[in-house]
């Protein structure tokens, strides 16, 4: 998986502004050691519908790039479009991942590439399940904008940052956050 990430990076390296000058291996130091957690997920069947039931609520993705496998014939993930303000199935196809930036990465770009904002509803009458392999990078690594704007961030310690507004508290005292 972590392979078919560096190839990702490539193409995403190249479709960065030229003026910005980067080369293409911009994004190659994220790959040096990095913390790159993949997830086996599964999610009970939810035959009756209820517009607040959700296999994992609104949130964005805290690292930098997310790639996801996603069981045939289960829908459920759903992304969301902010012009209309609507939450947008994400069709499931053979053969094939849904890449996600995520929040690094938008920092990381100065918004150019932007974190997807998605969830999961599963209303089916049979589970849902889903593998999920999360590049959130090298942790030590220090990056600024890459357009020359804004502060240096450290990518462990925005990943800490994100968990502690996520779970925060005295769950994430138990965790050691």
């Amino acid at each position: 998986m972590l392979e078919m990430v560096k190839v990702i990076l490539k193409v995403l390296a190249r479709g960065l502004p030229e003026h910005w000058g980067c080369s293409p291996n911009v994004f190659d130091e994220l790959t040096i050691n990095p913390s790159a957690p993949l997830r086996l997920l599964h999610y009970a069947p939810q035959p009756v519908k209820h517009d607040n039931q959700f296999g994992v609520g609104d949130h964005t993705d805290f690292g930098n790039v997310s790639v996801l496998l996603q069981e045939e014939d289960t829908e459920g993930l759903e992304v969301f479009y902010p012009p209309t303000e609507t939450w947008v199935p994400v069709p499931v196809k053979e053969h094939s991942y849904v890449i996600n930036m995520g929040d690094m990465m938008q920092k990381w770009t100065a918004g150019y590439y932007r974190s997807a904002r998605h969830r999961v509803v599963n209303h089916n009458v049979r589970p849902r399940y889903s593998a999920p392999f999360f590049l959130n990078g090298n942790l030590d690594l220090k990056c600024r904008a890459l357009d020359g704007s804004g502060v240096e961030t450290v990518i462990g310690e925005h990943i800490r940052q994100r968990l502690m507004e996520t779970i925060g508290g005295e769950a994430g005292r138990k965790l050691g956050l």
